[in-house]
Order: C-alpha cells, then structure tokens, then sequence
C-alpha cells in the first residue's frame, strides 16, 4: 500500500512539474512562430483599435490574481501519462500553488502587465474585450479568453484555462480541488479514506 502512495504521489508531482513548465512555455517568454509575429506586426493592429472602440476599457481595467486552473481531463490525460484508465469527467477547477501570486493587470489605455513569476512577466501590449471575449499580446505570444463579473479566463491551449479575479469579483462559484483529489477523480483512484473518487 505504501508503495502505491509513493507511486501516486510522484504521479502527482508529475503533474505539477509539468503543469508549470506548460505554463513557462505559454507565457511571455516563450516560442512565438513568423506567423505569429507577422500577425502581431500587420493586419491584427488594425482589428485591435476597431475592438478597443466598441468597449469602455475602464469597465475592465485593473489588476486580475490567479484563483486556480480549470482542466479538460483529455489534456491532463495526455500530460500526466498514468497508466491507469483516465475517467470521463466535465472540466474542473484545481488549485495550482506554484501560480499563487501572479496577476494580470490591464491598464485603461489598452496596455497592462503580466506577471507570472520572476521568469515569466512582461508588458502587455495590447488587449481588448468583445462582448466578454477578452484577447491580450504579451510578447510574441496571443492569448483570448474571456471576462465576466469580474472573473478572467484564459486559455493557454485546448483543455487548458487560467482563471483569474479582480478584487470586486465574488468568486464563491468557483471552488478548487486540490491536485491530488483532482488526480483521484480523474483516475478513479480511492482517496486517503479508503472512498472511491
């Protein structure tokens, strides 16, 4: 039994290593393509002041903290590479400790800044809101998302999201797991208590 947990826990701390350099990649510093800049340098500028037009930027202006991540079980399927049979669960919210304290603060001129760690920050240098559909260009990296009373998602890749809140959000609908029982569900694995899931 002991030696299951083991196995269980560096499973755990697999995903965790992984997650973030999942993130590292994503975020400011990463690899952008030619298209991606070409896209940042040419036609998007001109679809970004058209977007930024439509929206009263002060409605959304202001420092967002990261809350938790929100999983596809497909995705985290693939990152995990357990040998067990991945359960056909909806997308569930997960606490991600390692994330605890970066922001993304979007300033009323259409700029802002992204912090996510010491390694991984960087001016935003444009963002805008549609309807709720958020885009933001940090670096050579594009990301979309959406905002909504206060609470940012954004998808870093499909199954995949960062959640974030402002100050004035209630976030009380959103409730995290923990990485472990998150790992349980999603492998069907009995928790600590001997309970299934």
């Amino acid at each position: 039994m002991e030696e299951r947990k083991m196995k269980n826990l560096r499973k755990i701390m697999a995903f965790a290593a992984a997650f973030l350099m999942l993130v590292s990649l994503c975020a400011c510093g990463g690899n952008g393509t030619a298209q991606n800049k070409e896209n940042t340098a040419g036609n998007a500028a001109s679809a970004e002041k058209a977007d930024t037009a439509e929206t009263d930027m002060t409605v959304y202006a202001r420092e967002y903290r990261f809350l938790c991540g929100l999983f596809g079980a497909a995705y985290m399927d693939s990152i995990l590479d357990y040998e067990g049979e991945a359960q056909d669960i909806e997308d569930q919210y997960v606490e991600y400790r390692a994330m605890q304290g970066s922001t993304i603060t979007l300033e009323a001129d259409g700029t802002g800044y992204l912090y996510w760690g010491e390694e991984n920050q960087g001016k935003i240098d444009t963002w805008s809101v549609n309807g709720n559909i958020l885009t933001f260009k940090a670096g050579v990296s594009e990301f979309t998302g959406s905002i909504e009373d206060g609470i940012m998602k954004v998808v870093i890749e499909e199954g995949m999201t960062l959640c974030f809140v402002s100050s004035d959000a209630d976030p009380a609908g959103i409730r995290p797991m923990t990485p472990e029982n998150y790992f349980r569900l999603l492998y069907g694995l009995e928790s600590e208590s001997g309970e299934n899931g």
